[in-house]
């Protein structure tokens, strides 16, 4: 009996180190697995984000809608980017940003929305919609010629009066050019012109325009007598001419 019990004794130790020896070489292959996996883990993140940084985008085509006087290359000059150009991805919503601040402050549009449209997974398409402002500005001309509207009160003479119209023409052509026209008549004739181009170079960097002017006054004050003004008058009723023509870049 002392032998069989030592025999059954022996033979359950025996099966609990073993047991034991299979828990642990399965609790370490399950560690060992679950540090490969971490690692593999920790490399495809890494790796994600490094092609987050470097993944690019080729702007494929710009198409500018709502512009129905302004060009189109007046728009596309105010982009941060041409067509042609690779874009990291990050970088979209910034340019985004820069591009639509340059356009609102052109003066030519109330408002500006820029989109990308990715076409695959290499191409891009640019679509800008803008709302135009209005360009033509008539403003009339009503002056008197005296000094104040008391002075001119006691006589109500309108042969003392100015009247005409001064024309006011931003993005002239759809160019984001400048023309001016002044017609005035009555006492003081005054005729203007002036035209202002932006871009004279193909490269769009030097700007220049051209001022012309004509007056003609039928009488000016030469001095005061008694606090009352003393006016000469020259022959054929017109005392003086005055042309100017002047060109700027």
């Amino acid at each position: 009996d002392t032998l069989r019990c030592f025999h059954e004794f022996s033979e359950n130790v025996i099966g609990m180190r073993e047991f034991s020896f299979l828990r642990f070489t399965l609790l370490f292959f399950v560690w060992i697995l679950n540090f490969h996996l971490s690692i593999v883990n920790c490399q495809i993140i890494s790796k994600l984000h490094l092609d987050n940084e470097s993944s690019r985008t080729i702007v494929s085509r710009i198409k500018v809608s709502g512009n129905r006087t302004t060009k189109d290359f007046i728009v596309a000059r105010e982009m941060s980017f041409r067509v042609g150009d690779t874009i990291q991805i990050q970088r979209l919503e910034n340019l985004i940003k820069e591009s639509e601040s340059n356009l609102i402050n052109t003066s030519l549009f109330n408002y500006v929305k820029v989109e990308f449209y990715p076409i695959d997974s290499i191409y891009t398409e640019v679509k800008i919609t803008v709302t135009e402002r209005w360009y033509i500005w008539p403003i009339p001309v009503f002056q008197y010629a005296d000094p104040n509207f008391n002075t001119w009160w006691q006589t109500k003479d309108f042969t003392r009066t100015n009247y005409g119209l001064n024309l006011k023409w931003l993005n002239f052509r759809g160019r984001k050019e400048e023309l001016n026209v002044k017609i005035q008549f009555g006492y003081l004739k005054d005729f203007g012109f002036n035209y202002y181009i932006p871009y004279l170079t193909k490269k769009r960097r030097l700007g220049g325009g051209l001022s012309v002017f004509y007056n003609q006054n039928n009488e000016f004050t030469v001095g005061t007598i008694n606090n009352k003004r003393i006016f000469y008058t020259g022959s054929h009723d017109v005392s003086r001419d005055q042309f100017h023509a002047i060109a700027y870049t």
